[in-house]
């Protein structure tokens, strides 16, 4: 049901940004990360991060209905949806154990706000539409094929998702810490556990 809940945030914000002609210019968001750090948000999981984040989530929510309020009529209506969305996001309810893929997802969430309610300029909807989903992409570093057949270190294991399960073998890996050990390449071969909210 909460998986059903996030889906449906999730397509009602896709749905509110290609019902309209936006694109915003990249060049608004090139500090970024910079502006992350600034308020205390870093590129790996904390939980002074997290709730970092989830405060710029809700400023990007308030600048949405602050700019609603001047906008014309087909604006007003999708900033006021993309809002109601990402509200909808942060309300559901929080799993301790899944924090770290939780830090990650905000992280790309704030991204496309800022992206969709801020320096918009006119494109067509399938660019839209691969624009915001690139978006929600997460940067993964490269690793050489030697790197691949490493174990993970405990530290480098504390980097990866929470929740995981070996669909071969049903092995189920709810810490991070319990892949340590585990190559690269057998983590690439994990998938989310049944009950996972993403």
């Amino acid at each position: 049901m909460l998986r059903s809940r996030v889906a449906v945030c999730a397509f009602t914000l896709v749905a509110c940004v290609a019902a309209h002609p936006a694109a915003a210019g990249l060049k608004a968001l090139k500090g970024f990360d910079k502006d992350l750090e600034k308020h205390g948000v870093t590129e790996s999981y904390s939980g002074p991060g997290l709730e970092a984040l989830r405060a710029l989530v809700r400023d990007e929510i308030a600048e949405a209905e602050r700019r609603s309020a001047d906008a014309k009529p087909h604006d007003r209506a999708r900033l006021r949806k993309i809002a109601d969305a990402a509200r909808g996001v942060l309300d559901r309810p929080q799993d301790p154990g899944a924090a770290s893929s939780e830090f990650a997802a905000l992280r790309s969430l704030l991204f496309s706000l800022r992206t969709e309610i801020r320096g918009v300029k006119g494109t067509v909807l399938v660019a839209d539409i691969f624009r915001l989903l690139r978006n929600m992409s997460l940067k993964l570093p490269y690793l050489t094929p030697e790197e691949r057949v490493q174990p993970l270190t405990p530290e480098r294991a504390a980097r990866e998702a929470p929740d995981l399960v070996d669909p071969r073998s049903g092995a189920e890996y709810a810490a991070p810490a319990a892949l340590a050990g585990l190559t690269p390449e057998e983590v690439s071969h994990l998938d989310v556990r049944h009950d996972d909210y993403l």
